[in-house]
């Protein structure tokens, strides 16, 4: 552990979303559908994952968050204050926050496993982030697809053609 920080210091406090300042540099886009999604997460598990902010009240991590806090009208959200931060490691915790959640894989079979354990519960899996094709992927439960195909999809003609139609 760095002498600059330790555990000790991961207070969750509840601030005034009015307090806190998005980063106007902040190169994550959250479009209104995935802002919707965050807040539907928010009703059905609760604030379960803290804004990272800066002693100021600009925002590192949970823009996303706050905006989905504001949909549904939430005044006050739990946050993690992080006062150990240089400005250029604030900056830089902002990106690798979010790059660094992407390079993330899945076990494609234990994940399929989940979901349709989750869906046979009647679990609203509609809530996981997962659309509707991904989710009826999942749900198919690995049946053998041999022979269906993009409906738009075209084969290449043969070089020799197998049958020909004569004059």
């Amino acid at each position: 552990m760095s002498e600059k920080f330790s555990a000790n210091d991961l207070t969750i406090e509840q601030v005034s979303v009015d307090y806190l300042v998005p980063y106007a540099r902040n190169a994550r886009t959250h479009s209104d559908a995935q802002v919707a999604q965050i807040a539907g997460s928010m009703t059905e598990f609760g604030f379960v994952n803290p804004i990272l902010m800066g002693d100021d009240g600009s925002i590192i991590a949970g823009h996303g968050r706050l905006m989905a806090a504001r949909m549904l009208g939430i005044s006050t959200v739990p946050v993690i204050r992080l006062k150990h931060l240089s400005d250029a490691q604030r900056r830089a915790l902002i990106i690798a926050d979010n790059k660094i959640a992407q390079n993330a894989g899945w076990d494609e079979d234990l994940l399929r496993q989940e979901i349709i354990a989750l869906h046979d519960e009647q679990f609203d899996i509609d809530l996981l982030g997962f659309n509707d094709e991904e989710l009826e992927n999942f749900l198919s439960d690995g049946e053998d697809r041999a022979g269906q195909t993009d409906e738009d999809a075209v084969p290449e003609a043969p070089e020799e053609p197998v049958s020909v139609i004569s004059p």
